[in-house]
């Protein structure tokens, strides 16, 4: 049986990356089944400037997973893609990768804005993380340059996420079978030997 890791090595992973990361400026990962661990195809788990920030304390990681780990597990639910803004207050999506009626991993990505970035809006991630972040000079500028993703873009992101989670869920799935067939051929033939 396959695991989220030795899905998130297959090599098709570091090309979407490159291709996701050059179309939209986003970072795409591979987070386990309960959202509780994560990769960035070949690269080890990265985040952007911002989240960096947000990540350098122990209360902000920690809510950053909850975030991961509550979503990943709605996303797990409907079997469909999610898209949410994070407890820091930029978007994010995720969608399930499902071979056969198991969710094996999720494809993660965000850390974007819906709209250009403006004071209101830093005003009210600003309050957001004061209660564990205090030097906020670095966070704001790393807020101020997010990728900027609308709606209408962040629908088709989704889409194509999950068509191609699909796709290779699929491909892996029928590789499998592949696998084991020649094992099946070979145990029927014993059978029939046997009953023979």
């Amino acid at each position: 049986m396959l695991t989220w890791r030795q899905f998130a090595e297959l090599p098709i992973f570091p090309e979407f990356y490159r291709l996701i990361r050059g179309l939209f400026g986003i970072d795409i990962a591979i987070l386990s089944p309960d959202g509780c661990e994560g990769l960035v195809p070949g690269q080890g788990r990265e985040l952007n400037r911002f989240c960096r920030e947000i990540n350098r304390t122990t209360e902000g990681r920690s809510r950053c997973q909850a975030c991961n780990t509550e979503h990943a597990a709605q996303a797990a639910r409907q079997l469909q893609p999610v898209s949410y803004v994070c407890h820091a207050g930029l978007t994010e999506l995720i969608v399930p990768i499902i071979i056969g009626e198991r969710v094996i991993a999720h494809l993660q990505c965000g850390q974007m804005l819906g709209g250009d970035p403006h004071e209101r809006a830093w005003a009210r991630t600003r309050a957001k993380v004061a209660p564990f972040l205090r030097d906020a000079a670095g966070l704001r500028a790393a807020f101020m340059t997010s990728p900027v993703i609308p709606l209408k873009r962040r629908r088709q992101l989704a889409s194509l996420l999950q068509l191609f989670s699909y796709h290779v869920a699929l491909a892996h799935e029928r590789l499998l079978l592949l696998e084991q067939e020649p094992q099946d051929r070979v145990l029927g033939a014993a059978l029939e030997y046997l009953k023979a």
